[in-house]
């Protein structure tokens, strides 16, 4: 479960900023606490069936001159020259119970998956550390499989990505911030095939033999909102994901051409 909780808290950080102020870029920031959060989402992108969590929360927030963990996840400050920055990123899968897909039973499970890679970024108002800020990105990471007793090639994951944050309140000693994105995925053959691939030895007469190859894997546009007064930390988001065009769109995998994932946390700030 402590595996779990860590990957939702990147999936909320990767949608809202829980910070709605401008911090001294010399000047390390701690933050810690504790809270519950609620995820709503597909088993996996292009699945019918849903997965629905509440758990408890750790609360943290970090950022010195080089190092971020927030809006953006786990995040590592490389380089800038004037309005671009260059940084180093990481995100998570939840794994996927085949037993719990009618279209996957019988197949492999799909393990833990992490992504790290770089990410350039051109900023158009604001910069790293304002409350209100828009940019471009770019992106590259490496994907790889794991239950933590292996280690395993997943591919890798691509694209390009638009984001604006605005502070949309500010009275009272509270801030509400409001951030929308929208991304253009792609993804490596290894990649496809692990989602959407049907090996011969898999299939039955529910699925056919498919094998998956490299290129667009799907859009998703995603908005969400914090809102902070004190130690009082509220958030919450919603993502649409649509596989319109996707290169597997016609692996029998796929049973849907959309997904939509919907979270909201609380936590208590002690620190």
């Amino acid at each position: 479960m402590s595996s779990l909780r860590c990957f939702i808290l990147l999936i909320l950080l990767s949608f809202v900023s829980n910070k709605s102020y401008s911090a001294p870029r010399n000047k390390p920031i701690f933050e810690y606490g504790a809270g519950v959060f609620a995820l709503s989402t597909s088993q996996y992108t292009g699945a019918n069936s849903r997965k629905n969590y509440l758990v408890p929360l750790p609360y943290f927030y970090y950022q010195n001159e080089h190092i971020k963990v927030n809006r953006d996840g786990l995040l590592g400050h490389l380089w800038q020259l004037e309005n671009i920055t260059l940084d180093f990123s990481f995100s998570a899968n939840i794994p996927v119970k085949s037993a719990e897909v009618d279209l996957r039973k019988g197949m492999p499970d799909i393990d833990w998956t992490f992504q790290a890679g770089p990410a350039l970024k051109y900023y158009l108002s604001g910069q790293q550390y304002s409350s209100e800020k828009s940019y471009f990105e770019v992106f590259s990471r490496k994907v790889v499989m794991t239950d933590f007793s292996y280690l395993d090639n997943a591919g890798w994951q691509y694209g390009a990505s638009y984001l604006s944050q605005s502070l949309i309140a500010n009275q009272f000693n509270a801030n509400l911030t409001w951030q929308n994105r929208l991304t253009v995925n792609f993804a490596t053959d290894d990649f496809h095939q692990l989602y959407y691939g049907v090996d011969k030895k898999y299939q039955s007469n529910i699925r056919e033999a498919y094998t998956s190859h490299g290129g667009y894997l799907h859009s998703s546009i995603s908005s969400g909102v914090v809102y902070r007064k004190g130690s009082l930390w509220l958030a919450g988001f919603m993502m649409y994901r649509n596989l319109q065009g996707m290169k597997s769109e016609d692996s029998p995998l796929v049973e849907r051409k959309d997904n939509i994932s919907i979270g909201l946390g609380m936590a208590w700030i002690i620190r």
